[in-house]
């Protein structure tokens, strides 16, 4: 009897240490879940701003490929370096703006949104002259530049100084494309 009210003791006691236990493991898994919670929607925003980030460098690209400005200057400089890294003369260059007006018209049935996106064009018309491999290596660099330029007409010709072995004279007809600074209406 003595054994059982031992028991008795020991664990009415207890029962109220173990209530509190039991409260306080409550408390912790409470807790274990807002951290979990908090660190996923953690998780999350940092997977947003990688996303903003990379939407970042691809409106950059963009911009680089099809600027919202005729930006002329940028362009010849971009062409003169190709030109020199690739050991070839820039004989002659011309850009010339071409209005909406000569440009195709869009369709009644077209969206006005495309209307106000459509790019313009500037016609480029150049003379290089290098040797073969010169030239070629300049017309792949023109290529793989990141601002859109679509060769239209190529004319290759033996260079008329004849003073240097086998030169050649490539005039390039281009086009290349800007767009207007988008304007954008919130609701």
């Amino acid at each position: 009897m003595i054994g059982i009210a031992a028991l008795y003791v020991f664990f009415s006691l207890d029962i109220a240490q173990w209530n509190t236990v039991q409260a306080a493991r409550l408390q912790v898994a409470e807790r274990q879940a807002v951290r979990d919670q908090i660190a996923n929607l953690l998780s999350q925003f940092r997977e947003r701003v990688a996303q903003f980030e990379n939407l970042d460098q691809q409106i950059t690209l963009i911009d680089h490929a099809l600027p919202s400005s005729m930006n002329i200057p940028e362009l010849l400089t971009t062409i003169e370096t190709i030109a020199t890294n690739n050991h070839v003369s820039l004989d002659q260059i011309t850009f010339t703006a071409v209005s909406q007006l000569q440009q195709p018209a869009f369709t009644e049935t077209s969206h006005p949104a495309a209307q106000q996106t459509k790019p313009f064009e500037i016609a480029i018309s150049m003379t290089v002259s290098g040797g073969y491999s010169a030239i070629k290596d300049f017309m792949t660099m023109l290529e793989s530049e990141v601002r859109l330029v679509d060769a239209t007409a190529l004319t290759v010709a033996p260079a008329s100084d004849s003073s240097k072995p086998v030169q050649f004279s490539l005039h390039i007809d281009a086009t290349t494309y800007y767009i207007s600074q988008p304007t954008f209406t919130l609701p």
